[in-house]
Formats: C-alpha cells, structure tokens, sequence
C-alpha cells in the first residue's frame, strides 16, 4: 500500500481546485480591479510583419497575429501603450521595435524590454500633426506629416529633424508617403513628387534642395515605393507609374482606382486599392486577387514565404498563409462610438446612435453591441460582410429597456420609432407613427414598468402635444401631455419605488426635471426654492439609488433629493448639497452620469474622468482618469454596471472600457459563492475576490487553524481581500476558510480556498 502524505494531499487538493478554476469560469470574467478594453478591430487599416508576429491597427484597436500558435492577443493601454487612436504601425526587425503612430502625432516605440514614448511632434506648434505614412531606412523612420517630414532617430528614441515648408516658395505641403531609392528620398505630396538627395552635405531642410519631378499628373499622388532603382507611384483615379531614369512609364494596372498602398516585399510591389490587390512580381508580371475575403484592402505586404497578409478594412487581418484566404480579427464592437449602455440577464448592450449636442440626428447606422461570456456580438443593417446580424435600418438609436414578462429588448431611435427584438424567436419588428398612435419618430427614452407597460419619450414636440406615451402589453395606448414647456423635450426615465415617473428634461431646451404618476399628477423640479431648488437647471443624469433616493448631476455639480417616492406629496422639495471633506462634492463640476453599485455605491462620470464615491458621497474610493488609468478618455459618456460580476462599462468619446469592481448585486441568501482566483498562484499580486454573497454581508477569513486573518463587511454581493492579515503580513501558503453571515443572521455560508505563496 502506497503511503500518501500530507504533503501530496495538499498538492492533489492544489491540482483539483485549479483544475475547478479553470472549468468554473465559462464567462469570460476578469480579475477584481483589472481592466478590460472594448475596440473595434474588423476596419483594419495599417499592417506590419515581425519575426513572430503580424501586427494589425484599426482606428482604435491595435492587435497581433501569432504565426507559429496561430492565435490573437492584443496590445491597448492596458499593456502600457499611450492612447488607442491608432494612425500607422510599422516594425523595424534589427532593432526589435514596433512603431505605433497616433492620430495626434504622439509616438510609441515598443522595444523587448519597453515602451517608450515619444511626445515630441504632439507637443509642436501645428496643427494638423496626423501621421500619414511610416518609411524605415537604416535606423531612421521617415514620418509623412500634413506639414513635411519628421526623422525619427530609432536608436536614440528622438527626433533627429524636421522638414517643413518645403513646398514651392518654402510654403507648406503635405507629404502622404516617402520612399528612398537611388540614395534618395522621394515625397509623395500634395504639391507633387519631391525628390532631395539623401547625402549628408544636402540641407533637406532647405525646400530649395527638394526638386518637383514632372509627373502624368501633379495631383491626387497619395501612394510611392521603391524597387531595387524604380519608383512606384500611385496616383488616384489615374494608374500605377514607374519612374526610372527620369521616365514615367504606365504600369495599366487597377486604373481608375483609389490606391491606399504601394509596398515593396520580398521583392514584389503589393499594392492596395479601393477593393482590389495586386502583385506586381519581381518579373514585372501582374498577379491580380480576386476573393471574397478581400473587401477593402488598405495596406499589405507578401512575407518570405510570398504569402499574402492584408490589412481588410472590412475583414480585419486577411491572409493565405494556410493556403486559403482567411481572416481574423478579435472580439470586439462594431464602432467606437458609444451613446447609450444597459445591463440586462447577464448582457451588456451598447448603443452607437444618438443625437449631438444641438438634438440633431446624426444619421447612425450601427445599430447596437451585445457584450455576454466575454464576447460580443454586434447588431446593425449598415454592413454584412464583418459579421453583424442584419437588423431593420433604424437610424440613431438612442435607448434601450428590457421586458422580462414577454422576454422581448426594446430600442428608441431619434428618427425611426422603436425596435421591438424578440430574444426566444431572434425576430425584429418595429413601431412608428405609420402603425401606431404617435405623433412623432423623435424618440429619446423607453422604459418597462413593473406590468410590462412600455412608456416612450417624444422630443421636440409642440406645446399641448403629448411628450409620453404608454403602450400597454395588451397593445392599448395612452398619451400623456403635461401642457408645460418643460416637457416638450424629455431625455430620459427612471422611475422610484412608488412609481412615479421622472423625467429629465433636455439641457439648453428648457431643463429641469418633470415627475409624474399615472394618476395624472405632476410637478418640474427647477432651482426654484421649494420647487427643488437645483444647483442649475441644466440636468444631464439621473440615478436612483438603493434607499430610494434621486441623484441629479447638473453642470454645476451633485444634487440629491431623498425619499422620492412621496416627492408628490409634499408640497416643498429642496434637493440637498452632498458634502465631501467639509465642501460640497463636485462643486462646478459637469456631471455626465451616475451609476449605483451593488454596493450603493456611486460612479459619477464628469468631463475630467470618474469619481467613485462612498454610499452617502462622504468618501472618496477610486478616481480614474486618462492619466493614471486605461481609461481611454476623460469625456465620460455613460457607466453601466453587470450586476452578476460587478464589472463597470464606460463609455467614452473614445470607445468602450470596463473595470471589474468591488461591488456587485446581491439578495439576502448564498446561492452562487465563488471564490476566485482559487488556488492564489505564487507571486499574486491582486486581489482575491468572493462574490454571490448576500447582500453586505459579513465575511471572515480564517486560517486552517481556525485563527481569524480577516474580515469584512460585502459590497452588494462582493467581498474581497488583498491578501495582508492585520499586521500587514502576507499569506502563507496553506488552505483558508471563508465563513460568511447574511445581515439578519438567518443565512450563513463556508467555503475555502488554497493560497500559495
């Protein structure tokens, strides 16, 4: 008989709980206090090969083909990068290093040991500082800049020159591309094609040392490369040029087109036009591509192998490397545009459309994004081939509201009426003034209430016409018309523990807040005394939070107004100051949204990032902002919290980013307790979370021995633990008990957990 000891116990009991992490989190979570990114990846627009990978840019999302694993990952803030609006990439193979051009002219090198930054033509006088085109040349990359050129010195990470005004008569010009040939630097510029030698006693800053060469056509010259001593240049809606020996000579190949990109591989001339690849091969002869996975190539390159890798605006990474055409992008949504998000059965939903800042519609048309196990799933009628589910071409959408009695989502558009989905049945159907009562296709807000009855918002509708409307689940419908210019314009609704409907009027319109009931009762909550008195009549959100309480965030900061739902009943509202570290909180301060946690704790998004304050706004517990976080931009749109995980979306006019919280949404029992992550690998340095407690539950760790190490009060549902016992010692390796008890003291729960230091 083998003898087991206590030691292989504990690693078999090591292995059995890992082996049960592994297979318990089908969702696709993150760690607590970690971030996640939500980029569009499909529009493919910039390509670079190196030893082990192939490196693809979109608009806002950067991310990375494995050759040998043949699997994706990607590279974001998160990893340490400066920004996500992404301009142009390339990768210099002798020195290891990945070029990452922004939209505003700020710089990343990666290198195998960092990322350093490059400010410098971010921080200088122009303008425009969009960078076009990346050549590398010996050590040195060749930035194509709307104002000239900038040389960046690789090995040194700095800029060794500038070449500006080096137009005709020392005036601006934008240069588009570059390419060296001959032991020269050719321009390809809106002013022409510029040729200067690259000897060291030429003065490349002087624009007399740049020669205009005589092209077919001094315009719309956007793309050149070179091939041993012939220049290659494209010039839209003409042809293909070959330039040697002071002759241009008509290639006759795509003419016509819009050409994206000229590029010298493995001794062929790939080149990238409005919907077509060609290869001009090292022969001279012409090998056209012709396949459905090649919609809108942008830019491409043929590897040693002469395989071909495309950057696909329509299709990602586009590649025949395992001798079909492929493509392949990672999980992400449609655009970067985020308007609107909602939580519901486990999904995230975020809208793209909307209105600007005058209620005009913006004519969108990418429909919506569904966030479920880690994956989304976009929605919208404007594009088939990126793999979106068609859906009838409502224009804007502008909110969203969930029926559970009928199982059905339902959206508002602000030029087309409602989107009715029906999940069971996956169908599509729509509501308009073409078959229903209303008057109007201007919607702003939906709501479900607690009989499944839909109430919408109408905007921009006439003095005596209804604002609101009710569609009963037996199809009958109510108008709602409060006769007052504050409600002619209303955003959004939420509703408070009686029912009562309140309804924020549109800053800039009129303002202020419009609560009613369905017994017909009304008042305007302004920054009248006893009327609510508001800090200021502009209201762009409202929250309610766990003790039945309205939240107002105005442009002048946090208001709230308690036990709302008697807020018809008496005859004085006076909304009340929230005061942090003796002032009052946010003061002046544009308030974009508010959102409360599991925990009723409150996110408030401003146009300087995101405060997470304590329940009644007393302690400050996080602060976020572009700066000190990955979050892409300080320009907060909307916050939308997944009950179930805790994990916080935010919407920016940058794109989509979420952070796994502390908090999460709990009821009074422990029905689904997780401890995660468990076993705590050696040299963890996060934080270890419990969550499907019940609500603020109290928790305490033990040690095998039964001595206490730790103990909590739960966030909603959420507990979590950073690893240090009183005396800010850390762990030791060993099991570890959680026993948890339920407000009351009617439920309790134990589970353990495995630490290994």
């Amino acid at each position: 008989m083998k003898k087991i000891t206590l030691t292989l116990l504990f690693h078999i009991l090591v292995f059995q709980l890992f082996t049960l992490a592994q297979t318990d989190n089908p969702t696709g979570n993150i760690p607590t206090g970690t971030w996640r990114m939500h980029l569009t990846y499909y529009n493919a627009q910039s390509i670079a090969e190196s030893e082990e990978r192939v490196y693809v840019a979109s608009a806002n999302g950067l991310f990375f083909y494995e050759k040998a694993a043949q699997n994706l990952g990607t590279l974001s803030k998160i990893d340490g990068l400066s920004d996500i609006a992404f301009s142009e990439i390339a990768y210099h193979k002798a020195l290891k290093t990945l070029v990452i051009a922004y939209q505003d002219g700020n710089i990343d090198l990666v290198k195998e040991d960092a990322i350093i930054n490059v400010r410098s033509i971010r921080n200088a006088r122009f303008e425009n500082k969009q960078i076009n085109h990346i050549l590398l040349n010996g050590n040195l990359a060749y930035l194509s800049m709307p104002f000239g050129v900038v040389v960046l010195d690789l090995q040194r990470n700095e800029v060794r020159e500038t070449y500006a005004n080096i137009g005709a008569n020392g005036t601006e010009n934008q240069v588009f591309a570059s390419t060296v040939a001959k032991d020269s630097l050719f321009l390809a510029t809106e002013q022409g094609l510029l040729v200067s030698a690259l000897a060291p006693t030429t003065n490349r800053l002087d624009f007399r040392n740049w020669r205009n060469l005589h092209t077919p056509q001094k315009s719309s010259i956007r793309n050149i490369t070179s091939r041993n001593a012939s220049v290659f240049v494209g010039i839209n809606g003409n042809d293909i040029f070959e330039y040697n020996n002071g002759i241009f000579r008509s290639l006759n190949i795509q003419k016509g087109k819009n050409y994206f990109d000229l590029n010298n591989s493995n001794g062929s001339v790939v080149i990238c036009s409005d919907n077509q690849v060609s290869i001009l091969k090292s022969d001279n002869s012409i090998q056209n591509l012709s396949n459905a996975k090649i919609v809108r190539p942008r830019q491409g390159f043929l590897d040693s192998n002469n395989k071909v890798w495309l950057a696909d605006q329509a299709l990602g990474l586009v590649t025949d490397n395992n001798g079909i055409f492929e493509n392949f992008f990672p999980s992400g949504t449609y655009s970067p545009q985020s308007f609107k998000l909602f939580y519901f059965e486990q999904k995230i939903i975020c809208l793209s459309g909307g209105y600007n800042d005058s209620y005009f519609p913006k004519n969108n048309l990418f429909g919506f994004y569904v966030f479920e196990n880690g994956v989304w799933t976009n929605y919208n009628s404007l594009d088939k081939v990126s793999g979106s589910t068609v859906i009838p071409a409502l224009r804007d959408l502008t909110d969203v509201t969930y029926n559970a009695l009928e199982d059905k989502v339902l959206f508002t558009s602000f030029q087309d009426g409602v989107l009715e989905w029906s999940l069971k049945a996956n169908r599509f159907s729509t509501i308009s003034s073409a078959n229903s009562p209303l008057r109007s296709n201007r919607l702003t807000a939906c709501k479900i209430d607690q009989v499944g009855d839909l109430w919408l918002a109408v905007h921009g509708v006439r003095l005596g016409e209804p604002s609101i409307y009710r569609r009963s689940r037996s199809g009958a419908w109510q108008p709602f018309n409060f006769n007052t210019f504050a409600s002619t314009n209303p955003l959004e609704i939420i509703t408070d523990e009686a029912e009562n409907f309140w309804v924020r009027q549109s800053p800039d319109l009129g303002g202020g807040i419009l609560v009613f009931d369905q017994k017909n009762r009304s008042r305007t909550l302004t920054t009248e005394p006893q009327q609510g008195r508001l800090n200021n009549i502009n209201v762009r959100t409202l929250a309610k939070d766990k003790q039945d309480n309205i939240w107002v965030g105005t442009d002048a900061g946090l208001r709230v107004i308690f036990d709302a739902a008697s807020v018809l009943d008496r005859s004085n509202i006076e909304s009340s100051v929230v005061v942090f570290e003796s002032r009052e909180l946010l003061r002046n301060e544009k308030v974009t949204v508010i959102k409360v946690d599991g925990g009723n704790r409150k996110w408030i998004g401003t146009e300087k990032g995101i405060w997470l304050f304590s329940a009644d706004g007393s302690a400050l517990v996080s602060r976020f902002t572009a700066e000190n976080s990955p979050l892409l931009s300080n320009q907060i749109i909307d916050i939308e919290i997944h009950e179930q995980t805790g994990e916080v979306f935010i919407a920016t006019d940058k794109g989509l980013v979420s952070y796994r919280g502390t908090a999460s949404e709990a009821d009074n029992t422990f029905s689904t307790v997780r401890v995660f992550p468990n076993p705590v690998p050696p040299n963890f340095s996060g934080i270890v979370t419990i969550d499907g407690l019940a609500n603020n539950a109290s928790v305490k760790i033990t040690d095998v021995s039964g001595k206490l190490v730790y103990q909590t009060t739960a966030n909603g549902g959420t507990a979590t633990w950073n690893g240090a016992d009183y005396n800010n010692q850390r762990a030791r390796t060993g099991v570890y008990y959680v026993f948890s008890t339920n407000a009351d003291g009617s439920e309790s729960f134990a589970t353990k957990f495995v630490w290994i230091e």
